[in-house]
């Protein structure tokens, strides 16, 4: 199948590790040339490094949360790549508490990671794909937004997934005329190194449960009766942001094993 991204400039943010890596490796793939950002300069080189394997990549330091920061590092990709024709929105994902125990300074750094983040990506790049004529968005959200998630003190995670998401949609609705479609990937359980995974084991292991343990209980509702692989998440990233999903906006796409099965 192709996917038609040959020569396209994609700019994926939070892409060193996880799903923004291989978000990105599977663009790199399908012969974008591809920007990450991430806070890490250390792990942005390697992962920079490793994407170059697969073609033309560039690599700059942001924080989504950080205004002056963010437009930088978005300049920096023009200068370096041109604008963005793909942008792929993933982050670290809120801090792990109970309600009870919430702060008003995580309360704020959550929104500014999930939401206000992605508004000022936003403002960054639909000018130039509006312009264009042409433009692809894809977030990586969760299926909190179908559920709030019960397993672990989750509170800020549920409750700014989907806010992102509703934004995502208002975008949708604007800009389709414009060739420019916005979509949110909603993963369950999905094996990689990213934050959430440490923090699920981290959890675990502070009740005295193995990798194991933790994997199995992790799976336990997942139709499936495994997690996903990274590199699914990659492949599903990839179709969206083609020519081929034209028609495919204003969409939560669950990448879970059938785990999330509510009619509405």
């Amino acid at each position: 199948m192709k996917l038609g991204l040959q020569g396209k400039i994609a700019f994926v943010t939070g892409a060193t590790r996880g799903l923004g890596l291989a978000a990105a490796t599977a663009l790199a793939q399908e012969g974008c040339r591809v920007a990450i950002m991430a806070r890490d300069g250390e792990r942005l080189g390697a992962a920079t490094e490793e994407l170059r394997k697969h073609g033309a990549s560039f690599g700059v330091v942001g924080d989504v949360t950080h205004h002056v920061e963010l437009s930088n590092a978005w300049n920096d990709v023009r200068r370096e790549l041109g604008d963005p024709e793909i942008f792929v929105y993933n982050n670290s994902g809120p801090a792990n508490s109970y309600f009870e125990n919430v702060t008003d300074e995580e309360l704020s750094a959550s929104h500014d990671l999930t939401v206000r983040g992605f508004l000022w990506c936003m403002r960054e790049a639909l000018p130039a794909m509006k312009q264009r004529g042409w433009g692809r968005i894809v977030t990586l959200g969760s299926i909190a937004i179908k559920e709030p998630h019960k397993e672990y003190p989750l509170v800020l995670h549920n409750t700014f997934r989907l806010a992102q998401l509703g934004m995502s949609k208002t975008l949708a609705n604007e800009y389709a005329r414009y060739g420019i479609t916005v979509n949110t990937i909603a993963t369950g359980t999905i094996d990689h190194d990213g934050n959430s995974f440490v923090r699920a084991y981290a959890a675990g292991f502070a009740q005295g449960l193995t990798k194991e343990q933790v994997d199995r209980q992790r799976v336990a509702t997942v139709p499936a009766g495994r997690l996903g692989r990274s590199e699914e998440l990659g492949a599903l990233c990839a179709f969206l942001c083609s020519e081929l999903a034209g028609y495919i906006t204003g969409q939560a796409i669950y990448l879970d094993g059938g785990r999330t099965q509510s009619p509405v």
